[in-house]
């Protein structure tokens, strides 16, 4: 990550940026009878728990380049440096993407960081920081023939997959794609 420290104030902006969106997830809702707000306790523990899925490349990704299977991606690292720096020992929770807002509200994880879409619906549930990264949907097809999609409106008729409770589908389905 050293190439990333020539550029300070924007590398700071992100530490922040981040460090608000997971103690924005530690609301008062999951408050303690003591008294103590969720960040109380997990100042008092040393340790949070971050919901990611470990499978989406380059937010949260296994790196094997060096025979060692390491948890990293752009938002697994910011979420590991801001709190490196508040003193608070992160442990993170692979789940699939479909379980993690779910997860919150058990008190399962204190937060995710999984590249999550703010809608409407979901602002009305969570607290978001403001966006600190911005992201796209992206599709994979099959190398060979490109599964006869080069462009939105060659997804009709296709079948497509995604989470369940991501955004993408609500695309793909725009489109004429069928869900898996």
């Amino acid at each position: 990550m050293s190439r990333f420290y020539h550029k300070k104030p924007i590398w700071i902006m992100l530490v922040v940026s981040a460090c608000i969106l997971i103690m924005s997830a530690c609301s008062q809702s999951g408050s303690s009878q003591s008294g103590d707000t969720k960040w109380d306790e997990i100042k008092k523990k040393g340790k949070i728990v971050v919901a990611t899925s470990g499978t989406l490349y380059p937010t949260s990704y296994h790196d094997t380049s060096n025979g060692k299977d390491r948890l990293t991606g752009y938002e697994v690292e910011v979420v590991k440096e801001a709190f490196k720096r508040l003193d608070v020992k992160v442990e993170f929770k692979e789940m699939g993407y479909d379980g993690m807002l779910s997860a919150i509200n058990s008190g399962q994880v204190d937060a995710a960081a999984n590249d999550i879409d703010i809608t409407d619906d979901r602002k009305d549930k969570f607290a978001f920081s403001t966006p600190y990264k911005y992201s796209y949907g992206t599709a994979i097809v099959r190398k060979d023939d490109l599964s006869g999609i080069k462009t939105l409106k060659d997804l009709k008729g296709k079948k497509a997959a995604g989470a369940a409770t991501t955004i993408y589908m609500d695309v793909a389905r725009k489109y004429g794609a069928k869900e898996v």
